[in-house]
């Protein structure tokens, strides 16, 4: 039997990180930030949790310069596209990609296009929608991918 592998997805912290994303993400093999980090100490930070995987935002460029604005990365035979504003990327989505992950609008989402996941995590620190902060964890199994809204 193969086993589910979890991915924690996260954007828009703005240097703060919520005591509760450390519980949400209990057990995430690797952790996806969507960009609008704030500073390297909460990279760190999610580290202690699992590997991580980030993009820069547009409001990293001062603290975090070297990020790229795109990573394609590959967690257990899932082909995952992570880009901070999925408005820049009109047409770009590679083709084999099976999940895009997004952030910017503040707002969380799960969607499905032409057979790819798209997920925005919301914003761990500064939620515009009604509900309150958010991540989400993404689950990649042998019946394929999918993802959950986890409000904080």
């Amino acid at each position: 039997m193969k086993r589910t592998t979890l991915v924690g997805l996260i954007s828009d912290t703005h240097g703060m990180l919520d005591p509760r994303v450390l519980d949400a993400f209990a057990g995430v093999a690797h952790i996806v930030h969507a960009g609008d980090i704030g500073d390297m100490e909460l990279l760190t930070e999610l580290e202690t949790i699992a590997p991580v995987t980030a993009v820069r935002g547009n409001t990293d460029g001062g603290q975090l310069p070297w990020l790229e604005a795109i990573e394609n990365i590959q967690i257990a035979g899932c082909k995952i596209r992570v880009l901070h504003d999925l408005s820049e990327s009109a047409g770009t989505i590679p083709r084999d990609a099976l999940v895009v992950v997004s952030g910017h609008t503040h707002v969380a989402r799960v969607s499905r296009r032409a057979g790819v996941l798209f997920v925005n995590p919301g914003s761990a620190s500064e939620p515009r929608a009604r509900k309150g902060a958010s991540v989400a964890i993404l689950e990649i199994g042998a019946a394929g991918v999918d993802a959950r809204i986890v409000e904080l």
